[in-house]
Order: structure tokens, then sequence, then C-alpha cells
């Protein structure tokens, strides 16, 4: 199943309804206007809470209800804001590859691990950021690791455990 992004989801919503296909694109606060929220409920006559059900939970929602937004988000051109629903859920939407500074990136053996994860991960709609040093303290949902000494490894566990995120480990087959 390909996961798609609220923009590509609302898209085909639009081309799929007839009566819709040829909406005119309103700005409604002058030029440069990014709509919110709280115009889409208005513009539907429904809450806030509803226009963000049907983001998140649209399955809670009544299909008449949903059209509605769906519609009203069309004429909008509204688009979700990515920072704030990070901030709502703790989550980043992003993952840390760390990678030690002392191995090589360009070593054929670790491109190859890098594209593995690039296409894994992509496939998933995750981006991923590559860090080298591990005290830089950076907003993530979870850590991919190599690299590490054995003795390193119970202290990523333990700043991971901190953070509450998970941590997939390659190269030591004999840790838990």
């Amino acid at each position: 199943m390909i996961a798609l992004t609220f923009q590509e989801k609302l898209a085909l919503y639009i081309t799929s309804k007839n009566d819709s296909a040829n909406i005119s694109w309103p700005i409604i606060g002058g030029v440069g206007y990014m709509s919110t929220l709280k115009d889409v409920a208005q513009r539907a006559g429904v809450s806030s809470i509803t226009v963000s059900r049907v983001i998140n939970t649209p399955e809670l929602v009544k299909e008449k209800t949903k059209d509605k937004v769906m519609l009203a988000m069309a004429e909008l051109k509204y688009v979700p804001n990515a920072a704030a629903k990070s901030l709502a859920v703790n989550r980043t939407g992003l993952i840390d590859v760390f990678i030690p500074s002392d191995i090589d990136l360009n070593n054929p053996f670790v491109m190859h691990f890098i594209a593995g994860i690039s296409n894994a991960l992509s496939k998933r709609m995750y981006p991923f950021l590559i860090l080298r040093d591990k005290k830089k303290e950076h907003l993530c949902d979870g850590y991919i690791v190599t690299g590490l000494l054995r003795d390193e490894i119970n202290e990523f566990y333990a700043y991971a455990s901190e953070r509450d995120r998970p941590v997939v480990l390659f190269g030591h087959t004999n840790l838990p």
C-alpha cells in the first residue's frame, strides 16, 4: 500500500468529484494569505475540531461532513501546517541515521547502506537526516544506528530511551 501525503489525498478527492473539478481558488485575506483551519471550518459550516478530525482521523467523520470539509479545503487551498501537527502529536516525521564521523560515507558499502535506508523510508514518506556527531541534540521520531563500539551502544540506547524513541541497530547481532 502506498502512503499518500494529505495534499495528494486532497488532490485525488477533488478530481474524483465531478462537480468540484472546476474549483476557483480565491485568496481569502489578500495577497500571500494562507488559509487556516478556522477558515475551513467557517467555510464548511463545522467546528475546527471537525476539520481536524477530517484531516487526522477521517474514518470517524460522516461522509457528507467529510465532503463539505474537503471541498472547503480545496476552495481555500488549505494546507495543514506540518510544524503545528508535529508539536501537537509530539512527532517530527524525521528519522535520524547515525553514522560515526570515522566511517567514510564514500565507502561503497556505506553508500548502499544509506541508499537502502533512503529507499525503505521514502516508501513510508519519512525523511531522514544523517548525523555524524552523537553529542548533537536533534528532535526525531527514531534512530537508525551503525558503527558504534560495544560500550557506546548501551549509552545510545539510554539516550534514546530517555526520549522514548526506538532504535534500529546495525552491526551487532549478539545484543538485545
